[in-house]
């Protein structure tokens, strides 16, 4: 099972999205789990990927710094766009392409 979190500044944004995905995943039987943290919460725990929320996307050099002892980690920051519109669908496309 693939291990997903998304990270935004206070945590409640992604939490809605959070709880998309996952009755997305539930319906489409795909294969990943996600998580939504704050920022202030994130630990370098085995993820797969660990998305940014675009809104905190300049603090990707110290999530990576974060992760530096787990190389294989894809830390990337979410389009605005699939952020948004709660694009559950886009967002596993996203995903899956990186």
């Amino acid at each position: 099972m693939k291990s997903i979190c998304l990270v935004c500044s206070a945590g409640i944004s992604t939490k809605m999205i959070v709880t998309n995905m996952n009755e997305f995943l539930t319906t489409n039987q795909n294969d990943i789990k996600f998580l939504a943290v704050n920022i202030n919460e994130l630990t370098s725990e085995n993820y797969d990927v660990v998305l940014l929320a675009p809104q905190i996307g300049y603090l990707k050099d110290k999530v990576t710094t974060i992760f530096s002892n787990q190389p294989n980690v894809k830390i990337e920051i979410l389009p605005s766009d699939l952020y948004v519109n709660n694009n559950a669908e886009g967002i596993i496309n996203f995903i899956k392409n990186l």
